[in-house]
């Protein structure tokens, strides 16, 4: 049971790390997005690396909105799949 606790544990840390290491992420390519706009470039080169950035719109389907509007369609086009969840909470 203990190197059960200790593995979950391991998980607990690598997932808060990992949201650290994501909101870095974000902070950092943000800087860059705004070094660009700020000199109105799509393309720089720094150093070794080349980097671009572009808007753009993506078409997406409105699945929330279909399903409200035409329930009965919706539901013939429903695929069930099975799934797994694993879900590690604090005691209190």
């Amino acid at each position: 049971m203990d190197e059960l606790t200790g593995t979950i544990a391991r998980i607990r840390e690598l997932e808060e790390e990992q949201a650290a290491i994501s909101a870095e992420l974000d902070e950092l390519k943000g800087q860059v997005k705004d070094f660009m706009k700020d000199n109105g470039v799509k393309s720089v080169t720094a150093g070794m690396y080349k980097v671009t950035y572009s808007e753009y719109v993506s078409n997406r389907f409105d699945s929330t909105k279909f399903k409200a509007e035409h329930p009965e369609t919706y539901a013939e086009y429903l695929k069930a799949t099975p799934a797994t969840r694993l879900t590690i909470t604090l005691r209190k």
